[in-house]
């Protein structure tokens, strides 16, 4: 018979309060992210977050059930587009209208009214080439933001009424996989608590664009995946992984995701043969999915291609020069004004500068925020610390997903100029990095050290919350001086 002191029952009150502190620290970081993100979604003016224009044009036209592209160019109701046109792709010179209460619900929601081609509207440049492009992307990218849109839409609001019921659906989703992330690998917490905190991921998280749903899906993939490397896994848990993958690399049209799979120890199958298939078996379905939704998109990819052919953009053009000259062409895009000027911009931009104008922190904030990481990274205790061939995999990862983005990019917005290749628009931004960062993070990790990692999840709060209240002040300070 256990008396109340005996090894067991201790032993057993041990994991149980640490399980408490772990749910307590959960609470706490995703109420802070809560916070934050709510401030961030209502205090950012109506269309200033990036693309945010084009995004929302899609997520409407999926409220309405239309899934993928038209043959004939998009239109949306005139009230919708007339709202649009109300707030400029940034500011130049010209005031942003501040919302009231009268414009969440001043003219009704509008899609009775006569509808206009998107493609006639030059007022914004982005719109309609980003619209198009967005035609491509996965449609689960914008559920969120669609439900969000569909509600407002039945109650007749208006169109402000929508964008702000989309952000804040938004970062609901998002804060429900920091907490399923947080809770299957609590070896990472700190990690994934500093890089979900963080400002720019925070702005991606509450804006109307497919990247809250691309990095929420990248936060409980990479959970998925670190939690079978230190806990015994049942069937059902690689059955719900198996169906996560192909979802998760629809987000991004990309496969860099399918090589974390090979992290999945042999001992959470009967044998190398079932890992063999079941790694085989997740590539086919990522694969085929990937190759179905080309298909459904053919008509979209042709009427961007047109599109880009119009803005003097040539898709096969700019791959046949990439693929001949890969060197020149990155040496001239990330040599603009100069190499360290652009990494420091792509850095800056990673942490955090938001919307169209990039208001910025303040201009040490990036680099110690990035500090942060790279320590958080390095010391934070792990039960099973990488081997060399892991950290190799998760470096693969990282880096094909970089050379991914930068040639897709090139591919549909790369222009040749005054002997020199470059972007039509912005270029690669830092926040195209977020959703698989991890992986580089984690490729630079070692053994953890114990004094300092216990101490980690706290500052780590401690931190994002400084930082969330430095984004909030800049947007005030910005938008509402």
């Amino acid at each position: 018979m256990k008396t109340a002191g005996s090894p067991a029952t201790e032993g057993s009150s041990s994991i149980s309060g640490a399980t408490r502190h772990q749910d307590r620290l959960t609470a706490v970081t995703v109420g802070l992210a809560g916070l934050i993100g709510v401030s961030l979604a209502l205090l950012m003016p109506p269309f200033q977050f990036n693309d945010e224009h084009g995004h929302f044009a899609r997520a409407y036209q999926l409220s309405r059930g239309e899934v993928a592209g038209h043959r004939d160019h998009a239109q949306l109701p005139a009230a919708v587009l007339s709202t649009l046109l109300r707030y400029p792709e940034g500011v130049s010179g010209q005031p942003i209208p501040r919302t009231s209460v009268a414009d969440l619900f001043a003219g009704g929601s509008g899609e009775f009214s006569p509808p206009e081609p998107i493609g006639n509207i030059h007022e914004l440049r982005y719109l309609s080439w980003g619209y198009l492009a967005y035609q491509i992307y996965w449609p689960v990218c914008y559920l969120p933001a669609s439900a969000g849109i569909r509600i407002t839409r039945l109650f007749n609001l208006s169109p402000i009424s929508m964008l702000y019921a989309g952000r804040l659906m938004n970062l609901l989703s998002f804060l429900a996989a920091l907490a399923l992330a947080l809770r299957l690998a609590p070896s990472f917490r700190a990690l994934i608590t500093g890089l979900a905190l963080m400002p720019m991921t925070l702005q991606q998280a509450v804006a109307v664009s497919a990247d809250s749903v691309t990095i929420a899906f990248a936060l409980v993939g990479f959970a998925l995946v670190l939690r079978t490397r230190e806990q015994s896994v049942d069937r059902r848990y690689l059955a719900i992984v198996l169906v996560t993958v192909p979802l998760w690399a629809m987000c991004k049209n990309s496969v860099w995701v399918l090589p974390l799979l090979l992290l999945i120890p042999t001992s959470q199958f009967k044998g190398r043969g079932q890992r063999a298939a079941f790694v085989l078996a997740a590539t086919f379905a990522t694969i085929g999915a990937l190759g179905l939704w080309r298909l459904i998109t053919y008509d979209a990819f042709g009427q961007l291609l047109a599109a880009g052919l119009s803005h003097g953009i040539s898709f096969e053009s700019n791959a046949r020069v990439l693929l001949s000259d890969p060197f020149r062409v990155l040496h001239d895009v990330i040599s603009f004004p100069d190499t360290l000027t652009y990494c420091a911009r792509l850095m800056r931009r990673f942490v955090g500068a938001f919307g169209w104008n990039y208001v910025n922190l303040p201009v040490p904030l990036a680099p110690t925020y990035l500090l942060m990481l790279v320590i958080v990274a390095y010391a934070e205790l792990n039960p099973k610390p990488f081997t060399t061939t892991e950290r190799a995999i998760l470096g693969l990862v990282f880096a094909g997903a970089l050379i991914q983005t930068y040639f897709m990019l090139f591919v549909i917005d790369g222009s040749y100029a005054n002997d020199r290749y470059a972007f039509w628009s912005a270029g690669v931004q830092g926040r195209y990095l977020i959703p698989y960062s991890l992986a580089g993070f984690l490729a630079l990790r070692r053994n953890g050290i114990p004094s300092i990692s216990r101490a980690l999840a706290p500052v780590v709060l401690a931190v994002s919350a400084f930082c969330g209240l430095l984004s909030v002040n800049a947007i005030l300070k910005y938008f509402y001086h």
